[in-house]
């Protein structure tokens, strides 16, 4: 049966993630930096409001590069089920610090809105928001590219940050060039209100998400199908399945469920059949851990009740799924 124990392949990985999570923060890093500077010297409030949005990203591939570190250790006497949920701790606490920046960028840019603050330089702001896009549209891919190789939801969530960046980034030079074209200054604020809105947004996202797994919501129901099916495919020696329960730990799917199965089979028969489902689930949701406890069905007189057991069909299919299993 599977264990969460079972990490060495992952744990191969680990350097890759590391390695780019470690780019990513000196990106953002680089980033913050000169987005403040361009902000402050241009006096463009929507500038600015995306230097916050670049500080939230550094404090989030920060969290996010611990986290890997963290959540990939094995089971310990301490954490019978891993370090998976470090992940999503760190995910809302990162979403609420996300969030605090756009509420308070939102108050800034309307404050500017009320005073009417011009925008000094906005020739300025375009020409380095337009080197600042060009950088994290080549960190979003890259970041999204070892997010699938590596299958690092961290990543993941880093390379959507920077892919946000490029459409933020996009407005805020769209704003200055009609602000510098038209001379309405209230477009940058407006603007800035905007992006703001949109980090808010996105960082009740990334809340929503982090609570749910913390609060051991269920798998989607697209997934609960899946193990239903597979359980229903090996009828009859299955009968059905009982009080199926699902949850995510970080990257794991942790799967309990009670089988019923025909109380005909040998023991030895039944460790097989559910050591064979349990590997099926596995090939078809990543990094699932499923534990199983199997029942008896309550056939008072199998030899009369059990009349749809046909071992020969199941036999077969068992062997069919072992050749494709042992090519895969």
């Amino acid at each position: 049966m599977p264990s969460l124990e079972r990490g060495g392949g992952r744990r191969i990985l680990l350097p890759s993630k590391l390695k780019a999570s470690r780019l990513l923060i000196g990106t953002a890093i680089i980033l913050f930096l000169v987005k403040l500077a361009a902000g402050l010297y241009s006096g463009s409030i929507a500038v600015l409001s995306l230097a916050g949005d670049s500080l939230a990203d550094l404090c989030a591939s920060l969290i996010g590069y611990f986290t890997i570190i963290k959540a990939e250790e094995p089971a310990d006497e301490d954490h019978h089920f891993g370090h998976g949920k470090f992940e999503n701790f760190a995910s809302f606490a990162q979403g609420l610090f996300i969030f605090a920046t756009g509420c308070y960028l939102i108050y800034m840019a309307v404050r500017k809105w009320i005073a009417g603050e011009e925008v000094l330089r906005a020739g300025t702001g375009m020409v380095v928001l337009g080197v600042t896009t060009v950088v994290s549209l080549a960190a979003s891919r890259y970041a999204s590219n070892v997010a699938k190789d590596t299958e690092s939801v961290v990543l993941k969530t880093d390379s959507f940050h920077y892919a946000m960046d490029v459409w933020t980034n996009a407005g805020a030079i769209a704003a200055l060039g009609l602000v510098k074209l038209t001379g309405w200054v209230a477009l940058d604020p407006i603007v800035a209100i905007l992006v703001s809105l949109y980090i808010v947004w996105q960082a009740a996202i990334i809340v929503k998400e982090g609570f749910d797994v913390l609060t051991d919501k269920a798998l989607d129901e697209k997934e609960n199908r899946i193990i239903r099916e597979i359980v229903k495919n090996h009828y009859p020696k299955v009968l059905s399945a009982r009080e199926l329960r699902t949850r995510r730990s970080g990257i794991h799917r942790l799967i309990n469920l009670t089988l019923v199965l025909c109380r005909r089979i040998s023991l030895e028969e039944a460790h097989d059949v559910i050591d064979h489902i349990e590997r099926e689930i596995s090939e078809v949701i990543p990094q699932a851990h499923t534990t199983t406890h199997p029942e008896p069905c309550e056939c008072e007189d199998p030899e009369r009740d059990c009349k749809f057991f046909r071992k020969e069909e199941f036999t077969s299919h068992l062997q069919e799924e072992e050749a494709l299993w042992k090519k895969s």
